[in-house]
């Protein structure tokens, strides 16, 4: 389910009259006809990409009554996710997450509330607020990606002493591709391996006998 989702947002993302609507569809609301004029291209096609947008429940639109002619479609941005994907020498990576509150560190979010003035008193923000506020998560989210990257360039140093490692042992891609899901995964059983990488229990259980082996002899 995942993976097709991640296949249906890189190929939405892959567009760049999509990614231009989206960018725009997140500061406002837009008609069709107003998107047409910033955007520079036809209305037509506006319609279409926000038709393909609409089925993926990307954005969606109200009706609204107009004066001066028949009622109006206005499109909104409504899914708030994240995807990410991490490329390198010895390592690819795609995830999708989506922002709901169910995914929320309600700690760190009473932390950061805390932090950038944010109270349960009901009153007006001014722009100058909303200024501070948003400098100041825009500079945690900077520092958390700036650290992320660090984990990632780590990963794959990691993951080089790994493929060093599995040259010396792994015969072939079937036991290679064993090591690297016990790899990411350290407390799969061999039945759970079996499933997930559609293999024999007792190829699995072979390769595991020989990856303790050589564990083995490292350490005499």
């Amino acid at each position: 389910m995942e993976e097709e989702l991640i296949d249906d947002l890189l190929a939405v993302l892959g567009n760049s009259t999509r990614r231009k609507i989206l960018q725009h569809l997140a500061l406002a609301s837009y008609y069709p006809l107003q998107l047409s004029r910033e955007l520079d291209v036809s209305q037509q096609a506006v319609t279409k990409q926000l038709r393909i947008l609409e089925e993926m429940q990307i954005v969606g639109c109200t009706v609204e009554d107009s004066e001066a002619g028949p009622p109006h479609k206005s499109y909104v941005s409504q899914k708030r996710m994240t995807l990410t994907v991490d490329l390198g020498p010895n390592l690819f990576d795609t995830r999708v997450l989506a922002i709901t509150e169910e995914q929320l560190d309600k700690e760190y979010l009473d932390q950061m509330l805390d932090r950038i003035g944010v109270t349960e008193e009901d009153r007006e923000l001014d722009f100058d607020d909303i200024q501070k506020m948003y400098s100041q998560v825009k500079d945690e989210a900077e520092s958390l990606e700036s650290r992320r990257i660090t984990l990632l360039y780590l990963k794959d140093r990691i993951l080089i002493a790994a493929k060093r490692y599995l040259d010396t042992i792994a015969n072939n891609s079937m036991e290679r591709g064993i090591y690297y899901y016990l790899l990411e995964h350290p407390q799969a059983t061999p039945m759970e391996i079996s499933d997930m990488l559609d293999i024999r229990v007792k190829v699995v259980e072979q390769a595991l006998e020989k990856l303790k082996g050589g564990i083995m002899n490292e350490t005499v």
